[in-house]
């Protein structure tokens, strides 16, 4: 690929753009000086500095990836939520991990005293994982290439080969969907007795539909830890046949109080149906939100 003069001067504006937190003008950049469809055509492979301690290359072509070369995060106002909640020596798990961003930055919170158990099924992604984590040498991560669902077997996982955002495998097949991998599935019970853990403090879900499901399969550890969770509501809830009312019933039943996060990672009252991160918290973490 030639000298490509636009992708260099993007390059001059994400640097100055992850130096000094700018957050805005994203949809500017990719509307006007950079499109999609450049982003597709002229996939670009860069390195940037993460969360100013960890090494990440990244692949312009991904839409995850071409977020974190322009602003730094994904997600931000989630990252500021964790930041917020999560302390040093906690167990955590990552469900949905992707190419661990999160992953990354959990590690870091939790510090050496405390674990990260981060779930990525898809292969293709669960490559980069597993190669971001091993680049940066990091030992409080442990991954788990398995599903996080109701009950421990197998299911046929989908998505879309072509998709620049790659984080939309499903356990349910739609329109879009092209390409399917058998993947083990797991509780998150079954994990927290394997490794014995006495403490479990967040559970974060991004699993595109299946967050319920995950959700029941940790009904023990949710009742006798009361972890900390943040989850996604989205459309892929519509093929899971899973209504938000129904998850909310389920956590109140358990203690639990749930919040819509709002762009600055502030927890706020639920919204009328509710779509985006949400967060649950039981009682015995509500001092961390003053």
């Amino acid at each position: 690929m030639g000298y490509d003069t636009r992708f260099e001067l993007i390059r001059s504006i994400a640097w100055v753009r992850r130096t000094l937190g700018i957050r805005f003008g994203q949809g500017f950049i990719n509307r006007v000086l950079y499109p999609p469809k450049l982003r597709v055509q002229r996939p670009h492979s860069v390195m940037i500095r993460y969360d100013k301690t960890f090494s990440l290359p990244l692949n312009t072509r991904s839409w995850i990836e071409w977020c974190l070369f322009l602003d730094g995060y994904f997600e931000y106002p989630l990252v500021r939520l964790m930041q917020k909640l999560v302390q040093p020596g906690d167990t955590v798990f990552d469900a949905g991990a992707n190419i661990g961003v999160h992953t990354l930055l959990l590690s870091r919170l939790v510090g050496a005293t405390g674990h990260v158990f981060s779930i990525e099924p898809c292969t293709p992604i669960l490559k980069k994982l597993r190669r971001n984590v091993a680049l940066n040498k990091i030992e409080n991560i442990t991954i788990l290439p398995y599903a996080l669902s109701d009950e421990s077997g197998n299911v046929t996982l989908f998505w879309r080969e072509e998709d620049t955002n790659e984080g939309q495998a499903t356990f349910w097949a739609n329109g879009a969907t092209n390409t399917t991998e058998m993947v083990r599935t797991v509780t998150l019970d079954q994990l927290v007795s394997e490794y014995n853990l006495s403490a479990v403090h967040l559970l974060k879900l991004d699993i595109q539909g299946a967050e319920f499901k995950a959700l029941q399969g940790g009904y023990n550890t949710l009742l006798k830890h009361k972890p900390i969770l943040i989850f996604e509501a989205d459309w892929n809830w519509e093929f899971s046949k899973v209504s938000f009312s129904e998850v909310q019933y389920f956590l109140e039943q358990l203690g639990y109080s749930l919040y819509s996060i709002d762009k600055r990672g502030t927890p706020v009252p639920l919204s009328q149906n509710p779509t985006g991160e949400i967060l649950a918290i039981a009682s015995n973490h509500i001092s961390l939100l003053m």
